[in-house]
């Protein structure tokens, strides 16, 4: 049997500004959740430089993207797009085989 795990987006702390999720790794881990939503909304969070920052940040506050929030794509087709594949390759983030499409 597995076990739930419990994750909290990045909205919850920074908001629906551009914040660079400061208030995110400021506070995820002193309210016990290391697994994050990124609700990577601006383009500059999807850049290869806003990408690599998300994950090396990660690891520095030990944490773990667990998934990412772009719109207009469907969370369950994220893994096909190139920032979930630059996830993927990083080793810290796998996409739940429940996304796996056809």
């Amino acid at each position: 049997m597995s076990t739930a795990t419990v994750s909290i987006a990045t909205i919850c702390f920074d908001g629906f500004g551009d914040e660079d999720f400061h208030r995110t790794f400021t506070h995820a881990k002193q309210v016990g959740v290391r697994q994050i939503e990124f609700n990577a909304w601006y383009a500059r969070n999807l850049t290869p430089a806003g990408l690599d920052s998300i994950v090396s940040r990660c690891r520095e506050h030990d944490l773990t993207p667990a998934s990412l929030q772009i719109s207009p794509f469907a969370p369950g087709r994220m893994h096909r797009t190139w920032p979930g594949r630059r996830l993927d390759g990083c080793g810290c983030w796998k996409p739940p085989s429940a996304w796996a499409c056809a």
